[in-house]
Order: structure tokens, then C-alpha cells, then sequence
């Protein structure tokens, strides 16, 4: 809805960035999302605004409708291709994507389910040795930027067959961006649309960065910020460098996309649920490589959505526990007995269900006491920043339904999970079997 609204006011001669005219279509097109003062910010650059312009040429059902079939293309393809780079079943990789990824992502229209398709087949063309190939669909994963990044940032410094396909579309992302939002407003938007709205967050609750972290344990939202920005820095440098020596350790050499990937979902900036299925490519890669149970749990816990509220949604508790299970009866060796295989997978949907209650028992204990100095309401008019106006909408959230036990506990699952798997990834001894069988997706998946 924001990005259609973004697209709209492009397509119109305005600043997609501005509370006005983008509230104004949020409220017209789906008048139940936000508050009517609200303005839901669209916070990417103007080359990934640039489709929701067309799309915005549509009605928004329509366009919707699009937008949803093409997110749901970029699932199974995300799972088509990591299947055979992990060498597991199809079944495998789609309940490792299926909740946050092709339900709670296409579901609420995010881009990152698109993002993750580019990811998955940048980590297949990588594999089998079409370095062009991959460096095009890195690039199309910066649709996505913070997921995107990493991926390029590592195939640009390990395969340079990648780097002349990558600096000629990120040229035409520049030049795209230009004509779409004019100079003006694509420096705007580094110099202030993006740090504002790295602030705007710093309460959010469904953030896994440091900044919200800081942010809790009392540092102002400046300070938390930055933190979190070094933080993603940090790790998105670590994941860049180590990423071969972990893609030679484990013979995967899609790990050079997907393991930066991952590194930069641990803690890093604005990093919230819907992102975090980008650091799924490795957990499932270095899980089926290893065949550690530490990896397989890590796996699994990354694909639960660890937010109180969606225990509170039917169809994510089922698909979960479904998904958990089909998890299980894949990975599961053959030549352990049927009756066994079918306790350890009914087991495993069970036990779900124990820790769903087990998670939602937790007492519901105020943590923290962070006051942000955000701009009263009245100061955020209609030429303001939109995530002035989103940074309203956190902070009256954040006071109705305050950090709690509950919460945090889900988070350091995730965190746990994440370094679990980096832990994994890096201290892995040297694997010499480093090649990648060339063959079709097709011929894989016939076996």
C-alpha cells in the first residue's frame, strides 16, 4: 500500500517521501491500515520505486492482485533454486520459507520476498559458474537494499567476472533514480529520508537490531541509531570478507552470496521479521551440509515468527506446525524406520505447540523504560517527512503494548538461532570438494 502510494505521487511530479500526497492515497486505498493522520513511509530509492509508478497506473486491486502473484512467483522460485544448492528436498525448502517468507511477507505486500528470489537464484548462477548471471540478480535483489547489499559487496570482491554487470546496473539504478525523483530528492533521500527513518524505528517492536536493543536499554534514538548502522557495518564487512572462506569449507559456492546475507541479519539496522528469511539461503545450506542438530534447530527456529501476535493467527500456528513437521519427515535419513520417522515428525508439530504455550505463559513484565524525543504531532505537517509521521505511530504503539518478557524472549531465540548458524559457518574446516554440479534445476528436482 505505501509503495503503490509512493508510485502514485511519482507519477503525479511529487516527493514520494512527503507525509502529502502519500497519507491521502494510504487512506484512500485501504482507509483500516493506519490512523487517518498517519502516513505510511515508502522508504527505498527511487530506482526501486520506479515499478510501483507503473503498478500505480492501475487501480489498487488490480495492482494489488499483481504485486501478490508476483511475490508468490518469487517464493517458489526462491525455493526451487535453493533446493538443489542445498541438495535437499523441495518439501525441505519450502517449510523452511513458507511462514515469514510466502505467508506473513506476500501477505502484507512486502518487497522482500522478491528480494530473497534475486538472492536465492544469485546463490544458484554462482554455483554453477555464471558470474554475469549472478551479478545481475545480486542487483536486482537491491530492490531490497540492506538485504541486496551484502550479496553484491561479496560477488563484486570474489568473482570478477560479476563486477562489470554490477557497476553497469547500479549505474542505470542511479540514472533511474534521477529521472524518477529528480537529483534533488535522491540526495535527500541519503542525507536525511534514511537516517530519519532508521530513527523513526528505534521502538519498533518487531525490529532484531541492535538499534532497537540500545534503544531499550536506554540510549536516546540518535545514539541507538547509530549503533545499529555501526553494528550492521560491522557484520556486513565480517560476512564480505569470510564469505569464501566459508563457501571453500562447506564446497557450497553460493555460500559467497548467501552467507553475507546472514551475517548482516544478526543485529544489523532495520532488520525486522520480514527480513529475516534473507539468512535462511545459509542456515539451510550449512545446515544440510553439516547435518548438525545445532544447525538443523537453528534452521527451524528461524523459521518460526517469533512475535507474540502472530500466536495469536490461526494460519500461521498451522502452517508453522506444519511446516515444522514436513521439515522434520524430509530431513529425517531414510533408513530410519517409518514408525519412527512419523514420531519424530508428529513429535516435532507437538512440541511446537508446547512451546507456543509454553512462549505465550511468559508474564507479561514491563522491561525498560526508553523515552524518545520525537516531534509532537502538531509539528509533523503535510510537507513534513513521512516518517516523522511513522515515528508518531511507533511511539504510540510502543506505549499501548510496551517491551515486555514475552517479547524480548522471542528475539534472543532469533539471535541465538542467527549466531548459531554464523558460529557454524565460520569455524567449519576446509571442505577440498568445492564444485557444484552444473546441472538444470529440472534435473535435480526429478530425482
Amino acid at each position: 500500500m505505501a509503495f503503490y502510494c509512493a508510485g502514485e505521487a511519482i507519477g503525479t511530479g511529487h516527493n514520494p517521501y512527503r507525509v502529502e500526497p502519500l497519507r491521502s492515497c494510504e487512506h484512500r486505498v485501504a482507509p483500516e491500515t493506519n490512523p487517518p493522520s498517519i502516513a505510511e513511509p515508502a522508504p527505498l530509492p527511487g530506482y526501486a520505486l520506479a515499478p510501483f509508478a507503473l503498478l500505480a497506473r492501475l487501480d489498487y486491486p488490480i495492482a494489488a492482485a499483481i504485486f501478490v502473484a508476483l511475490s508468490l512467483a518469487g517464493f517458489v522460485v526462491s525455493a526451487y533454486t535453493l533446493a538443489p544448492l542445498a541438495r535437499v528436498p523441495l518439501a525441505t525448502a519450502f517449510s523452511s520459507l513458507i511462514v515469514i517468507d510466502g505467508y506473513i511477507d506476500v501477505s502484507y505486500g512486502e518487497n522482500a520476498t522478491l528480494a530473497l528470489a534475486a538472492v536465492c537464484v544469485a546463490g544458484y548462477f554462482t554455483a554453477i559458474g555464471r558470474d554475469r548471471a549472478a551479478g545481475l540478480a545480486a542487483a536486482v535483489a537491491m530492490f531490497e537494499p540492506h538485504v541486496g547489499l551484502a550479496a553484491c559487496a561479496s560477488l563484486f570482491l570474489w568473482r570478477a567476472r560479476s563486477r562489470v554487470p554490477l557497476l553497469l546496473t547500479g549505474a542505470a539504478f542511479l540514472l533511474l533514480s534521477l529521472v524518477v525523483v529528480s537529483p534533488h530528492t535522491f540526495a535527500e533521500y541519503f542525507a536525511r529520508e534514511l537516517p530519519l527513518q532508521a530513527r523513526s524505528e528505534t521502538v519498533s517492536s518487531d525490529q532484531y537490531s541492535l538499534t532497537w536493543l540500545a534503544f531499550l536499554l536506554g540510549a536516546s534514538d540518535d545514539v541507538a541509531a547509530r549503533i545499529g548502522s555501526y553494528c550492521y557495518v560491522a557484520f556486513f564487512i565480517s560476512g564480505v570478507a569470510l564469505a569464501r572462506r566459508v563457501a571453500r569449507a562447506f564446497g557450497a559456492p553460493a555460500l559467497l552470496v548467501f552467507f553475507p546475507c546472514a551475517a548482516t541479519a544478526f543485529l544489523g539496522v532495520f532488520i525486522h521479521d520480514i527480513e529475516l528469511p534473507a539468512a535462511i539461503p545459509a542456515a539451510l545450506v550449512i545446515a544440510a551440509r553439516t547435518s548438525s542438530r545445532v544447525a538443523w534447530l537453528a534452521l527451524a527456529m528461524l523459521t518460526i515468527a517469533w512475535m507474540p501476535w502472530w500466536f495469536g493467527v490461526r494460519e500461521v500456528v498451522v502452517l508453522t506446525a506444519l511446516s515444522l513437521a514436513t521439515l522434520v519427515w524430509t530431513v529425517t535419513p531414510s533408513q530410519v524406520a517409518r514408525g519412527r520417522r512419523i514420531v519424530l515428525t508428529v513429535g516435532s508439530a507437538m512440541l511446537y505447540y508446547g512451546a507456543l504455550k509454553a512462549y505465550t505463559a511468559i508474564p507479561f513484565i514491563r522491561i525498560g523504560t526508553p523515552h524518545s524525543l520525537w516531534p509532537a504531532a502538531v509539528e509533523v505537517g503535510s510537507s513534513a517527512s513521512s516518517a516523522l509521521s511513522w515515528g508518531l505511530l511507533m511511539r504510540a504503539e510502543a506505549n499501548a503494548v510496551p517491551t515486555n518478557l514475552q517479547l524480548l524472549a522471542g528475539k534472543c531465540i532469533v539471535w541465538t538461532a542467527l549466531a548459531a548458524i554464523i558460529t557454524i559457518g565460520v569455524t567449519r574446516r576446509r571442505n577440498h570438494s568445492t564444485t557444484f554440479r552444473s546441472r538444470s534445476i529440472s534435473s535435480w528436482l526429478s530425482q
